[in-house]
């Protein structure tokens, strides 16, 4: 926990609150899409040793990849809140 905030913070990620139970909001379920190839037979013990491997890949990431993320959220909103929340 104490090495973790601070990778978000050098990396200038917002983390917001946000339910477990709304796969639709979650844009990081679509990143580890690029995130995964990275991880490629590596094995880590802890959760803690995935993201100390995972912070210097942040960098390295597309900003691309990110903006279409970040800009795809108004249309899942849009989605969750015409579908009532199911």
């Amino acid at each position: 926990k104490g090495r973790l905030p601070r990778c978000f913070k050098a990396n200038r990620v917002q983390l917001i609150s946000a339910s477990p139970y709304s796969p639709d909001l979650n844009v990081i379920k679509h990143l580890w899409v690029f995130l995964k190839p990275k991880l490629k037979e590596k094995r880590f013990n802890s959760k803690i040793e995935l993201w100390l491997f995972i912070c210097p890949t942040w960098p390295s990431l597309e900003v691309q990849i990110l903006r279409d993320l970040v800009d795809s959220m108004p249309k899942r909103i849009q989605k969750v809140i015409k579908a009532k929340g199911g």
